[in-house]
């Protein structure tokens, strides 16, 4: 009968640094995680937090801003113009996304059922819009 050992200590994992992680990675990947990080803290969040900040206030610019509470969004939820575009909004949301994805389900399905040499044609000239200002800009270059 053969008697199996456990695994000796100098068969456990090295101790790493602390900050033996960042030789693992590269310094350019980090610049551009920190840079595209500070851009979506500048053009995102503080923004974001800005609002949310002014929500609770009364400023007009030009003197110091006044603490009001929720006083601004009872007086939203009040106004009757509030409800009317909020209901809008929803209607021509709804509307206009029933209206475009049907029209393109039907797009689709009617270029599916065409010979190749049109379908290519006309996705051609359906990407068209898209692709024009790509090849102006490289010639113009």
């Amino acid at each position: 009968m053969a008697v199996t050992a456990g695994p000796s200590p100098t068969d456990a994992a090295p101790v790493r640094s602390p900050r033996a992680w960042l030789s693992q990675y590269s310094w350019l990947g980090m610049g551009f995680a920190f840079s595209l990080s500070l851009f979506y803290l500048i053009m995102f969040v503080i923004p974001f937090g800005t609002a949310i900040w002014l929500s609770f206030n009364n400023w007009d610019y030009i003197q110091k801003p006044v603490f009001v509470n929720t006083r601004n969004f009872e007086k939203l939820l009040g106004d009757s113009g509030f409800w009317d575009a909020l209901w809008t909004t929803v209607r021509f949301s709804a509307v206009e996304i029933f209206v475009a994805l049907s029209l393109a389900l039907l797009l689709a399905l009617a270029l599916s059922h065409l010979r190749p040499v049109y379908q290519y044609t006309l996705l051609a000239i359906y990407n068209l819009p898209v692709i024009m200002p790509g090849i102006v800009s490289v010639l113009l270059w």
